[in-house]
């Protein structure tokens, strides 16, 4: 947690407003000193290829490693904003523990359900999660799993009920294969934690599947 100033100094959010998260490299096991800057290589893929994500970059980090600093997508946009912001990840959503992140009966059609369920209806968020579900498996994200997808819900400030539920931007987003310990079984090459129906990769054919789901038409 982060505080970045008006004149571009960043400090850690100690009794200051927490405004960025600042992803460490992590250490002692092949390369994962270099997973900030892979985490902003997969933010940069994503918003190319024209997903929303809040403002991010690279940072040196004093010890000669690169960190990635994100803006966060659930606080007021300036000091005259007073909406009331509330992020919340699919695993709470879907009414599951923290633990449970990386399962949902049927994978990511279930996603798609929960999504259709709490979300307000709108082709923009549809676009958007049908276009991040396929750059993640693009992407070959392993950790795509339910408390790396995201909604924001809003309330007006004389309001005292949310009335607005949106997905919220892409963010956590990984070329994992570079890293061992997201390694997985060379005898079924998947590709995401959350996939489809079991099959382990998600190509063109399902996103043609999943796109009647959330209204787009199968021609």
């Amino acid at each position: 947690p982060c505080f970045l100033d008006r004149d571009g100094r960043l400090m850690a959010a100690n009794g200051l407003p927490f405004t960025h998260f600042l992803k460490l490299p992590g250490f002692g096991r092949d390369h994962q000193h270099a997973r900030g800057a892979m985490e902003w290589l997969g933010l940069t893929l994503a918003k190319s290829a024209g997903l929303d994500t809040n403002a991010f970059a690279l940072v040196d980090l004093p010890n000669g490693t690169l960190g990635c600093l994100v803006e966060r997508f659930d606080v007021p946009e300036s000091e005259k904003d007073f909406r009331l912001i509330m992020s919340e990840d699919f695993c709470s959503v879907a009414g599951l523990s923290p633990q449970s992140k990386m399962i949902i009966e049927n994978g990511i059609e279930s996603v798609i359900d929960v999504y259709r369920r709490v979300c307000d209806d709108n082709a923009h968020d549809a676009e958007q999660l049908l276009r991040m579900i396929h750059v993640n498996a693009l992407l070959e994200n392993g950790d795509f799993h339910l408390k790396n997808l995201g909604i924001l819900r809003v309330a007006e400030p004389t309001l005292h009920a949310f009335r607005s539920t949106r997905l919220a931007p892409t963010f956590d987003v990984m070329p994992t294969r570079y890293f061992s310990d997201f390694a997985v079984d060379p005898q079924r090459r998947e590709t995401m934690i959350l996939d489809y129906k079991g099959q382990g990769v998600i190509d063109a054919s399902v996103i043609r599947k999943l796109g009647p789901a959330l209204g787009f038409s199968d021609a």
